[in-house]
């Protein structure tokens, strides 16, 4: 009888593989005991998960994360990229992504809101139906308590 152990490789046996490895380098702002992580510090690993230097990550004011936001903004923000890299302006020779965040509201009740803008790339359509991305990101937005809202 197999146990996991023998179905699945050890995460570190994977280290080296490019994008997979950035993956983990969220994951591992995760885990408990390690510095509290900034949203910019996520944002730039992302960035180089993507390795494009067509990606900005602008000056934004600091965001101290709690462990369990980590995982669903990183997912998000991958979730972002691979659609520029597939079908976006990174998809594009000369297009650009800028990534950036704002703060409003009250100190003790503030709404985070992120940005991400691509220019240079195909023209965007409205999507006439919902699909893995999109579901993908709402999903992780519920899981930060969060909306999300896509403007094109």
């Amino acid at each position: 009888m197999a146990n996991v152990q023998d179905l699945w490789p050890p995460i570190s046996s994977l280290r080296g593989r490019g994008s997979f490895d950035a993956l983990i380098g969220t994951y591992d702002l995760s885990l408990p005991g390690q510095v509290r992580p900034d949203l910019q510090e996520l944002a730039s690993r992302v960035s180089t998960m993507l390795g494009s230097e067509a990606v900005t990550v602008e000056p934004s004011p600091g965001v101290t994360l709690v462990p369990i936001q980590v995982m669903p903004l990183s997912m998000i923000l991958h979730e972002l990229g691979t659609n520029a890299i597939k079908h976006g302006a990174l998809s594009s020779a000369g297009g650009r992504v800028r990534l950036g965040w704002t703060l409003n509201g009250e100190e003790d009740e503030q709404v985070l809101t992120l940005h991400w803008r691509e220019e240079g790339g195909p023209v965007v359509q409205q999507p006439t139906s919902q699909g893995f991305g999109t579901r993908l990101i709402n999903g992780a937005a519920r899981d930060l308590r969060a909306p999300t809202r896509t403007t094109v």
